[in-house]
């Protein structure tokens, strides 16, 4: 059973929002979570980090 509502745009917008940073917030967590589980890096993983620096 599905439920379905109208949003306004501007709250759709806000859930939009809202999700997006939450998700953001724990793919943040889970990669800060792998490299402490890890003691080195990989030529990609170097790449990345440099990259994003």
């Amino acid at each position: 059973m599905a439920l379905e509502m109208e949003l306004s745009p501007v709250t759709e917008e806000a859930f939009k929002k809202y999700f997006r940073e939450l998700l953001l917030e724990q793919v943040n967590e889970i990669r800060q979570d792998e490299m402490k589980s890890r003691p080195y890096l990989n030529k990609k993983d170097m790449a990345a980090w440099l990259g994003g620096l």
